[in-house]
């Protein structure tokens, strides 16, 4: 057993894309949706649904519209059928409801009668006992008063003959009885609930002179009528009911557009009192009506749960039934936006023994739910100060010159974190960043020195040690004879080969430095390396103006050996945006060709990790021939409507930064001043400017007043909107977290970041960290939602803990560098010594309440717990305790730890334990024959 971990990963975790807004207290725990709808969207695959509970294992009995399934639903999020079983055609209308170890089911297909089924087999078997037209050929609805073992078949037919009622003694579900069948005063049922012989009937009717709710006295076996309602505010179809179990109060619905619920208390004569009417009211805000539809109601406790069409599955606390509030919902079809149709949840059932929900959504199957208490938090304030952060904003220029090499100064990197007024600026900067020039001007024809590239190395040390990350260029030249304010050959530069050779002795560098580099330029060819005035590439300031197939081929090469040399999650800038579609599309590409699928955005090829670098940004109408065409089809001709567009999309996804040129006003002033400045940056996504040149614009944009909305826009910023954290969770088990980021910035993050929830205990400062499982470069401009689960350690201890966000640097050696970590653009929250980013929000850990359940087999893991291998640099995993930073074996909890330079052997037939292992690059771990290891991996 051999296991290598570059970086410290925590944890993989569940994330939807069902918003904050789409759910309230209630969370999903597993779909079950094997039926396809999309070949008739009109057509509803499902219909009603039941539960069932044995044996401490949990069941959903679903209807479907030509069968009936039997789902194993005790790992809710894996639920399995074990039982299917065909009607005799297709109907939008099943019901199913249990007695004992039986499951009955009616529907409204003529001929179908009542299926029976024994279900004492589970999990093996259901098997079907009967199905039988004897008493009724069909019906609407059926129920069980499980008091008496009667079943009542509710509109149902003989033949072509509507019946109001059937009942019939199901105690010997293998001898079925008729009790009896009659007509009834209120005549059609098209719904009922009974109790104790007692029936309250929904006598639904699309004319309210005979849309009324009743009740009798069925104990004799005839159904006598007591007592009723037959007028009441907001009347519709009178669809469904339930009797609270405890209180004289009944709830029922109305299955009529913009109708609300009805609570109700009733005395000793049934005489009714409406006193409240409720309804949801989720898309409200959006459509300014609150037209869907109840359809059935359950009461549990003092909570009803209604199935909506439209709006799922809303949960409303009736302890006070002359003020009903809303507890909690689930939308399952949440871009249904308008109701129409009747797409939504038809049944549901809160019944089951562990405490989850069964809802059937009409197309989209069983959803099993859980309730939860969350607390929504929407007071977030926005900081409108400029802050460091790293990997965007303002860099600060150096070079190194192989005649003199001059290290970088680790004191300056770090003042420049702070507020500084750069050279000839008339305005302060934060800077996080410094571009690093590397001139090779002795090493043209040869290779680079060891000693250039010690100090190269010495650099990025440097830096590290500062919290700064380098852009980097490397050039041989940055000047030419002077002949008359024209550049003239030769320019300086090297050749192709010596180019490829040098990339391939600092490509060493590249791989262990990649923590510390933001990006890497293309350099190389031409003076200062942007490509332009150049011996060997072809000279496009000379006639004929444009360059060749061969020049473009050759250019290419150096490309992609400077992609394969950069490690993968590091993009490469290169100075005109036509050398990507060239290297992506040929060498006949034209300006018009397509851009990157966005599918592929951030996925580490080639094409997804060429950025731009445009160093004479508003200098000219094409940015003094950045937006040029050079192919030798138009000869160096300006192509901004081609090329424009094509980076504007493209640096949605990919690294654009650079430097001002001189002025070209009005265009580049600020857009208070009739200037495209802001607009600009916004549309090419800039993540980060030069603070150093060009100031006489840069100068400018501070007398005219957006110097500072610049300044907090480069690159990302992040600011909290919305945070939505279930409030307590047992051990082992789920925790939800929503959160709803607004970057405000230009661009996204272009770099890998890690993202993890970090719980600290409030007493003892204990953390426990889960990373998510979502990538932060998707948090694109505007507002992005999401919701998380985590899972709870079995062994975290029972505590109020604090929720923190931490957006921190993956690269083991800056992750827990707090420089490294990303603070939201909001007041009150960040922690500069941790890096961390307070939501203000608590969860309690302890024992009680709800069902254990969690999506993965990774839980939070404790950081304070962490263990590492501290002996010898060859031994076994047990020989001493003392081999170990705590002083003891791994156990359950502990983040286990195997540096470089140790080979830990498991020995034959041991069990290990940890939460989390992270073997170091150079470390090695070996399982002998035997062993088990209870530890999560990570690869």
């Amino acid at each position: 057993m051999k296991r290598t971990l570059f970086t410290f990963v925590s944890l993989l975790i569940l994330v939807s894309s069902i918003s904050a807004q789409d759910r309230m207290n209630m969370k999903l725990l597993g779909n079950w949706n094997p039926l396809n709808p999309s070949e008739n969207p009109n057509t509803s695959p499902y219909n009603d649904v039941w539960g069932y509970a044995a044996d401490g294992r949990e069941y959903a009995i679903v209807g479907g519209r030509d069968s009936v399934f039997f789902v194993d639903i005790t790992d809710p999020r894996n639920p399995e059928q074990v039982g299917s079983f065909f009607g005799t055609g297709v109907t939008s209308w099943r019901d199913m409801k249990t007695y004992s170890h039986y499951a009955f089911a009616g529907s409204e297909r003529n001929g179908e009668g009542l299926m029976v089924f024994d279900l004492q087999h589970l999990p093996d078997s259901v098997v079907q006992i009967d199905r039988t037209t004897e008493f009724f050929t069909r019906s609407h609805n059926i129920f069980i008063d499980t008091s008496s073992a009667w079943l009542y078949a509710l509109g149902a037919r003989e033949g072509s003959t509507y019946r109001d009622i059937i009942i019939l003694d199901i105690s010997d579900p293998y001898n079925l009885v008729e009790v009896n069948e009659q007509a009834l005063p209120g005549g059609y049922i098209h719904d009922a609930y009974i109790r104790n012989d007692t029936m309250w009937a929904s006598h639904g009717s699309f004319n309210t002179d005979f849309n009324e709710y009743l009740v009798y006295d069925c104990s004799s076996g005839s159904c006598n009528l007591i007592n009723g309602i037959y007028n009441y505010p907001q009347e519709g179809y009178q669809h469904s009911s339930w009797v609270h179990p405890e209180k004289n109060i009944v709830v029922w619905a109305d299955e009529s557009h913009d109708r609300s619920m009805k609570i109700a208390e009733y005395n000793a004569r049934m005489q009714f009192t409406v006193t409240d009417l409720f309804r949801s009211k989720l898309l409200e805000p959006i459509t300014g009506d609150t037209g869907s539809i109840a359809h059935n109601p359950f009461i549990k406790g003092d909570s009803v749960y209604v199935s909506y069409y439209h709006d799922g599955l809303v949960v409303f606390d009736i302890s006070d039934p002359t003020d009903v509030k809303l507890a909690g919902y689930y939308d399952t079809h949440p871009e249904n936006t308008n109701y129409s149709s009747y797409k939504g949840v038809w049944g549901a059932y809160p019944y089951l023994p562990s405490g989850v929900v069964l809802a059937s959504d009409r197309h989209r199957g069983l959803h099993i739910l859980q309730m939860v208490e969350e607390t929504t938090l929407d007071d977030y304030t926005e900081s409108t100060e400029d802050f460091v952060n790293p990997e965007r904003g303002w860099y600060r220029y150096s070079e190194a010159r192989s005649s003199g090499y001059q290290l970088l100064d680790s004191t300056t990197l770090a003042d420049q974190r702070e507020l500084h007024q750069p050279f000839s600026a008339d305005y302060s900067v934060y800077s996080s960043l410094v571009f690093r020039y590397f001139f090779l001007e002795d090493f043209k024809t040869g290779p680079i020195s060891q000693g250039f590239l010690d100090s190269m190395q010495m650099d990025f040390d440097i830096a590290r040690s500062a919290g700064a990350k380098i852009i980097m260029r490397m050039a041989y030249t940055d000047q030419t004879t002077d002949c008359g304010g024209e550049y003239c050959r030769p320019y300086g530069d090297a050749s192709k080969s010596v180019v490829l050779d040098h990339i391939d002795q600092i490509e060493p560098l590249l791989e262990a430095n990649s923590d510390v580099i933001m990006s890497v330029q293309m350099g190389f060819i031409g003076i200062w390396g942007e490509n332009y005035y150049t011996d060997h590439f072809g000279d496009a300031s000379q006639p004929p103006y444009y360059l060749t197939s061969t020049h473009w081929q050759d250019r290419i090469d150096v490309l992609k050996a400077l992609l394969d040399a950069v490690p993968e999650e590091r993009m490469i800038q290169v100075r005109y945006p036509q050398m990507k579609q060239k290297y992506v599309h040929g060498t006949a590409a034209m300006t018009d060709a397509p851009n990157m699928d966005p599918s592929s955005a951030f996925g580490g090829s080639h094409e997804a990790r060429i950025g731009v670098h445009n160093d004479c940004f508003l200098s000219d109408a094409g940015d003094i021939g950045t937006y040029t065409d050079y192919s030798d089809i138009n000869g160096a001709s300006m192509d901004t409507t081609n090329l424009k567009p094509y980076l504007a999309e493209e640096s949605k996804y990919t690294l654009v930064g650079g430097e001002t040129c001189s002025p070209y006003l009005p265009t580049s002033d600020c857009a208070s001043n009739g200037g495209i400045a802001e607009t600009e940056m916004a549309r090419f996504h800039w993540t980060y400017l030069n603070a150093d040149y060009n100031n006489a614009l840069n100068n400018d944009w501070n007398t005219h007043g957006c110097i500072d909305d610049i300044s907090k826009s480069l690159g990302y910023r992040f600011v909290l909107r919305e945070t939505t954290v279930q409030n307590s969770a047992r051990p082992g088990g789920s925790i939800d977290i929503s959160l709803t980021i607004d970057n405000v910035g230009f661009a996204s993050l272009v770099n890998p970041r890690s993202a993890e929830i970090v719980l600290r205990d409030t007493i003892t400062g204990d953390i426990w960290k889960a990373q998510l499982d979502i990538d932060p470069r998707s948090w694109m401009p505007g507002e992005t939602s999401f919701t998380a689960e985590i899972c709870a350690s079995a062994c975290m201890p029972e505590a109020d803990y604090e929720v923190l966000l931490h957006l921190a640097d993956p690269a083991t050696t800056l992750y827990e560098d707090p420089r490294y970590s990303i603070r939201l653009a909001n007041q009150g929250l960040w922690e500069a010594t941790t890096g961390y980013n307070k939501l203000k929000q608590h969860i309690t850990i302890s024992a009680g309440g709800g069902p254990q359940s969690c999506a993965t087999d990774d839980y939070l893991n404790s950081t304070t717990r962490r263990n590492e291998w501290v002996g010898p640099a060859i031994a076994n995993w047990d020989a001493s305790p003392s081999h170990w930073s705590l002083g003891r074996l791994p156990e359950p909890c502990d983040f286990v730890i195997i540096p470089a330079g140790h080979e830990v052997t498991i020995p034959t037939g041991l069990t290990v334990y940890g939460s989390t292992l992270q073997v170091d690059a150079g470390a090695e771990l070996i399982g002998q024959a035997n062993t088990i290891a209870n530890i999560f991996y990570l690869d």
